[in-house]
C-alpha cells in the first residue's frame, strides 16, 4: 500500500478560528466608525478651506469631535452621514449669491465642494487602513 505522508492541520485550524472571530466581528459597527472618520477628515479639510468673515462660518462647523459624533444612517448598503454648517448663509458663500443691488454676483467660494472631492480620491486609502487595523486585531491575536 503506497503511504502519502502526514499533514499537520494545526495551523489550519488556527486559521479557522481566526476566521470564524473575523466572521462574529460586528461589520456595521465598523462601517458606522469608517464613516465618522471619513465625515471627521471631511471637516478637517473644510475648516481650513472656509473663508474667515466678519460672522461665523468657519466657527460654526464645530470641529473633528462634533464630525464623529454626527449619526450615521443606513439606507440599503449604503451609510450616510450629513455634514452641515448650521449658518444660515453657509449656502451662498459655497455656490455665490446676487449683490446687495442685485445687479452682480459674487462667486461662490465651494470651500465643502473642493473638501469632498479631495476626500473623494484618499477614500479607498482611508478606509483600507481601518480594515487592515481590524484584521491585524483578529488574526495577530
Amino acid at each position: 500500500m503506497a503511504r502519502w505522508g502526514s499533514v499537520d492541520f494545526r495551523n489550519f485550524k488556527r486559521v479557522c478560528k481566526k476566521i470564524e472571530k473575523l466572521t462574529k466581528t460586528d461589520l456595521d459597527k465598523f462601517c458606522r466608525d469608517a464613516s465618522g472618520e471619513l465625515a471627521a477628515q471631511l471637516i478637517d479639510k473644510v475648516i481650513r478651506r472656509t473663508p474667515i468673515d466678519t460672522g461665523f462660518l468657519q466657527d460654526r462647523w464645530n470641529g473633528v469631535a462634533y464630525a464623529r459624533s454626527l449619526p450615521v444612517y443606513k439606507e440599503g448598503s449604503t451609510y450616510i452621514i450629513e455634514v452641515v454648517n448650521p449658518t444660515e448663509y453657509a449656502s451662498y458663500v459655497e455656490f455665490g449669491h446676487r449683490t446687495k443691488s442685485g445687479n452682480g454676483w459674487v462667486k461662490g467660494q465651494h470651500f465643502l465642494t473642493i473638501s469632498e472631492m479631495e476626500l473623494q480620491g484618499q477614500v479607498d486609502k482611508i478606509i483600507e487602513k481601518k480594515l487592515l487595523i481590524l484584521l491585524k486585531g483578529v488574526f495577530d491575536a
